[in-house]
């Protein structure tokens, strides 16, 4: 089976902290924000979690990569 879509789950101590930075960083709000679970969905395919698992905080790798 072909995967349709890919989500990068980051595994996070503190969800708003990471809210505040990626809000920072992508230059808008989330798309979907509950206290434990935020999204942003770059493209129609990509999104991009950060969730709240403090027992695996820091372990997650994001690399996001544009064509600039």
């Amino acid at each position: 089976m072909k995967p349709r879509r890919v989500s990068a789950v980051a595994t996070a101590v503190d969800v708003a902290a990471a809210v505040t930075w990626y809000t920072s960083s992508f230059d808008r709000p989330a798309d979907h924000h509950t206290p434990g679970l935020a999204e942003w969905q770059l493209t129609g395919d990509a999104a991009l979690q950060p969730v709240l698992d403090p027992h695996r905080a820091g372990s997650s790798t994001v690399t996001p990569d544009t064509d600039a």
